[in-house]
């Protein structure tokens, strides 16, 4: 049998984890893949030792009986017509050419779905089913005795249904060795052009967060209160201004014994480039953030301000940063580059306050403004301001966007020259110097 699936949908089919957590943006493939799972589970031989009785059988749930029906049943028909051998519509019903059972339904009346063993369940929409109720105490206990493998596919709401959120934080932890979580843009299906959609939704003005849940499928977004993010200002061509850049670094210890799940969970290098305007006004210009040994940290670092010239570079102080600056300092001087690298100060606050006095006012005002062609790195960026101040997601970008405020006071108003301390004389004369070494 072969089916044209993209890769993400691949990764689902050929894993074996009995609960698998899809989590997926609108037209990304959830129910063109839960038809095919569906179908596989129905047609399979039995595990070993397994017996399936009379009354078992492979359940579909949708939210709604019509949206199990509108959703699936011509999928289903369509890719399992070669072994379906009585099919029921007015019950949602298929009977397989070995007997077995496939039933679609919905869980707006949850009693009704008891009864039974399970081949296999597939719950479909699941930010819009009641976890606990049709989940927990329904449907769980009938995937018991025959151990059913279970599919759960929806597009994240994290901020209306918790629980949702909490299968998906389970399927990523490696302390559930049995649950495995699936991430899939809607970008990422090649059959059907979802970035051109994305980008008119973002010329129309539909908000953000709207974008980020329905398209991009972000399980971080726990708020949308610390930072408005519905109308981001953006800029074609950046005006004339001071650039800095500041950069939040990893550790560097060794990871090459972590799990995946693991390092998906470490901390990140960030290297943002911000250009500030004489009206106080942020303009990023760019923005990378990845994990790098030490000396290939410094490499980016150092391409990074070569191709920005900023005014001043920082980064916040200690271990870390006293590890960097020799490698990064060597790497600056092989590019013919001479610039300082400040220590910044943490402002002796925890992180979560000098994020929000550094950049939570600045939105409100309108007074950051992101590229109008909005590359990737946007996307990273406006998804930790969402998902702040979780402990479950990265803040390493903003961390780094929050650093370039200790610059900020450094760009005078009438756009002269930006010294933090500098003197005028009263006539505007040259002052001849008494010594010609010191300059006194």
């Amino acid at each position: 049998m072969r089916f044209t699936v993209h890769q993400k949908q691949a990764e689902v089919l050929q894993d074996d984890t009995r609960f698998k957590v899809f989590g997926a943006g609108r037209r990304s493939g959830k129910t063109y893949l839960a038809a095919i799972w569906l179908y596989l589970r129905a047609i399979e031989e039995p595990r070993p030792g397994v017996n399936y009785g009379p009354a078992s059988r492979v359940l579909y749930v949708a939210p709604t009986i019509s949206m199990a029906d509108d959703l699936m049943y011509e999928v289903f028909a369509a890719i399992a017509e070669n072994h379906i051998d009585k099919e029921w519509r007015s019950r949602l019903r298929f009977r397989m050419t070995n007997g077995r059972i496939v039933q679609l339904a919905g869980c707006d009346r949850p009693r009704t779905l008891r009864g039974g063993s399970l081949i296999a369940l597939c719950l479909d929409e699941c930010q819009d089913i009641d976890l606990p109720e049709v989940w927990d105490r329904v449907l769980r206990p009938a995937c018991g005795d025959l151990k059913a493998p279970v599919l759960f596919c929806g597009t994240p709401l994290p901020h209306l249904n918790f629980p949702w959120t909490e299968l998906y934080r389970r399927g990523e932890s490696d302390e559930h060795p049995e649950w495995k979580s699936f991430h899939c843009n809607s970008t990422d299906n090649p059959f059907i052009d979802m970035q051109s959609e994305v980008d008119q939704a973002r010329r129309d003005g539909v908000a953000e967060s709207v974008i980020q849940q329905e398209y991009y499928a972000s399980f971080d977004l726990v708020n949308t209160t610390q930072f408005p993010l519905d109308n981001l200002p953006k800029f074609d061509q950046c005006p004339e201004g001071f650039t800095f850049v500041t950069f939040d670094l990893q550790g560097f210890s060794d990871i090459s014994s972590l799990s995946i799940k693991e390092i998906k969970r470490l901390d990140r290098t960030a290297v943002v480039a911000v250009t500030i305007t004489p009206d106080k006004h942020w303009y990023i210009r760019q923005l990378k953030v990845g994990r790098w040994k030490v000396d290939e940290t410094a490499e980016v670092i150092a391409d990074f301000i070569k191709r920005w010239q900023p005014l001043s570079v920082g980064c916040e102080k200690g271990a870390l940063f006293n590890a960097i600056r020799p490698y990064l300092l060597e790497a600056l001087r092989r590019r013919n580059m001479f610039i300082k690298l400040e220590p910044l100060s943490n402002a002796g606050t925890s992180k979560a306050n000098r994020i929000l006095w550094a950049l939570q006012g600045r939105f409100e005002q309108n007074m950051i403004h992101f590229p109008a062609e909005w590359p990737e790195w946007c996307d990273e960026l406006v998804r930790e301001l969402m998902s702040f101040p979780s402990t479950a997601a990265h803040d390493d970008t903003i961390d780094a966007l929050a650093f370039i405020d200790q610059f900020a006071d450094r760009v005078p108003e009438d756009g002269g020259v930006p010294f933090d301390e500098w003197e005028e004389w009263d006539d505007g004369e040259y002052v001849e110097p008494i010594d010609d070494v010191t300059g006194i």
